[in-house]
């Protein structure tokens, strides 16, 4: 444990158990390893957490970061000082600010609150090397959300990588497949996100569920406006935790379901008696028709129940 910080196996934040985590954190270590051996040398200091400001594109969402979510760092920076430093570069051109954290917004947070100095370790790294040291510093910590890393994936593919998936996946060592979850978390409707209280609620089985149903215009028109009235509930009435709103996305489409009258359905037999036309009416008034290849009806005759229906 460093700082405080508990870690966990990567099993633990994959959808399912996903088989290819072990494959992940093992090219996870390889990225550590090589962005280790590209630093010659290390300068590490202690300066005011004032002078540093957050990389734009941290993988944290720090404005959510209070005394609960940092109790365990508070209490282990106060006991024991702190061991592990930030990892930041040098900014220019920022009057107010010496340095940006790459690693390490909680032990900023925590410095800030505590008004003591940041330890920090100063490094020499172009912004995909700052995006991917962050990753894999960062990938088996249980304190940051699957929704902010899908946000962090989804900018670092369209800044990077040109959106490509597949030559993003294997820089993070991890099965594009996995990836493509996480782009799809990412991509869930700002009105859906709205609906939760605390954004990093938000799982990649929440996106798993959601975005098949949206695909259907009137279940994805429920789900917006039930996340619209959920967004606008006072703060201590809103659900409690993520598997609620997911709930109650998931009941408003429900409704609509069972509104939805189940298509209508009409079978002819041919004058022979055996199975020729199958009508399906839906609820739109658009009608199907199936034709049985064994019937032996003529042509004439489909014709003439066909038009019949019609």
């Amino acid at each position: 444990m460093l700082d405080g910080v508990a870690s966990k196996n990567t099993t633990d934040n994959t959808e399912g158990g996903d088989t290819s985590a072990l494959s992940e954190h093992r090219g996870q270590s390889r990225i550590t390893s090589a962005m280790n051996e590209k630093v010659t040398s290390v300068q590490i200091k202690e300066v005011p957490p004032s002078r540093c400001k957050m990389w734009s594109h941290h993988n944290r969402f720090y404005g959510l970061l209070n005394e609960a979510s940092c109790a365990d760092l508070i209490k282990s920076i106060r006991d024991q000082g702190q061991i592990q430093p930030a990892i930041v570069r040098k900014v220019d051109g920022d009057d107010a600010h010496d340095y940006e954290v790459i690693c390490g917004a909680r032990r900023h947070w925590v410095a800030t609150r505590l008004a003591r100095e940041i330890k920090i370790e100063v490094r020499d790294l172009t912004d995909e090397e700052a995006f991917l040291l962050s990753d894999a510093e960062n990938r088996d910590r249980e304190d940051i959300s699957e929704y902010e890393r899908a946000i962090e994936y989804r900018d670092a593919l369209k800044l990077y990588y040109g959106g490509r998936q597949s030559e993003m996946a294997p820089k993070l060592g991890m099965n594009q497949g996995h990836l493509s979850k996480y782009i799809a978390l990412a991509d869930l409707p700002e009105e859906v996100v709205s609906a939760y209280p605390d954004p990093r609620w938000i799982a990649i089985r929440h996106a798993g569920k959601l975005r098949p149903l949206m695909k259907d215009s009137k279940l994805r028109e429920k789900i917006i406006k039930a996340a619209e009235s959920m967004s606008k509930v006072e703060e201590g009435k809103r659900p409690a935790n993520g598997n609620d709103v997911l709930t109650a996305l998931l009941e408003a489409t429900q409704k609509v379901k069972a509104e939805t009258p189940k298509p209508k359905v009409i079978e002819i037999k041919s004058k022979a008696g055996k199975k020729m036309l199958k009508a399906i009416t839906a609820a739109n008034g658009e009608k199907t028709f199936l034709l049985s290849s064994n019937s032996n009806a003529s042509k004439e005759e489909i014709l003439e129940a066909i038009g019949g229906l019609l």
